[in-house]
């Protein structure tokens, strides 16, 4: 008889994986989750995934992960039922009010005045914005 290991995976994989797995002679045991349990499991997902990109090295490995996170993004999307181009026309109109990235901008502080309405914002949000 053959020694066999199990291993925890514990994560989202993508539709056509445990196939893949399966013909490779692997056992797997995977179940369709609910909705809010997907729901959860596609922010670890996220996560990971960005997590994967923060240490991509190379263009390709760079590329490879985009294209991880920007999976994951459409089926968030898609759960909230928005389209793709819905969020790029979201995209769009922010860009178009706030700016993008392009100018690489770095706030390492602001100075606020306690007369300022702005004030309470950030009070509100110490985690975010710790004051100093």
């Amino acid at each position: 008889m053959t020694q066999t290991f199990r291993f925890r995976f514990d994560k989202l994989i993508r539709d056509q994986m445990s196939v893949k797995m399966r013909k490779l002679g692997i056992d797997v045991m995977d179940r369709v989750m609910n909705t809010e349990e997907f729901q959860e499991k596609l922010k670890d997902k996220l996560h990971e995934e960005v997590t994967e990109l923060c240490t991509a090295q190379t263009p390709e490995d760079v590329l490879e992960e985009l294209a991880d996170v920007y999976e994951v993004l459409l089926s968030i999307a898609k759960l909230h039922q928005f389209t793709a181009q819905e969020i790029e026309n979201h995209a769009h109109h922010k860009r178009q009010e706030k700016g993008g990235f392009d100018a690489r901008l770095y706030t390492d502080y602001v100075t606020i005045a306690a007369n300022n309405p702005s004030l309470a914002y950030y009070k509100s949000r110490p985690d975010q914005y710790p004051e100093l």
